[in-house]
């Protein structure tokens, strides 16, 4: 390697620094800045001793990400993001209970606007052991019966 390519090697360290992903990762972490902790966690590597840990790390931030936007009311992100969790995680069982509550006012929504196909595919995702199922049931019951009446009885 010449002189010169090690140089431009080190100044590029220098410039762009050494930081380690996970470091920045649990830094943007701590300060609840959930999306660019999540972007330093994935720049992890697999090969690092730290992959697993950032791989949790990366659940923690999206369970966050996904409980904060329940609790505004942007129940489709918050799908997104718990969904990531739960298909990943077992040590999330919230977020279950948090993807129930969103299919559930998803679907209620959807039940509002007549959209019977949605309400029915919404309604009918919430467990039995979810809060808000005997309301989802008996929702997903009468959108099922127009989602049926519309079938037979075209507009």
């Amino acid at each position: 390697m010449s002189a010169r390519r090690l140089l431009i090697g080190v100044l590029l360290l220098l410039v762009t620094g050494c930081a380690d992903p996970y470091e920045q990762g649990m830094q943007a972490y701590e300060q609840g800045v959930w999306e660019e902790a999540i972007a330093h966690f994935e720049r992890v590597r697999k090969l690092s001793g730290r992959y697993t840990e950032a791989l949790a790390m990366i659940s923690k931030a999206r369970f966050q990400l996904g409980k904060e936007a329940y609790e505004r009311g942007a129940w489709q992100e918050a799908l997104e993001q718990l969904e990531w969790v739960d298909r990943r995680d077992e040590n999330y069982p919230e977020a279950r209970e948090l993807i129930d509550g969103s299919n559930f006012h998803l679907g209620k929504e959807a039940y509002d606007r007549r959209e019977w196909t949605e309400a029915v595919g919404r309604l009918g995702a919430v467990r039995q052991t979810g809060a808000h199922y005997e309301e989802a049931q008996a929702l997903f019951i009468k959108a099922n019966a127009e989602l049926e009446a519309a079938k037979i009885l075209p507009e």
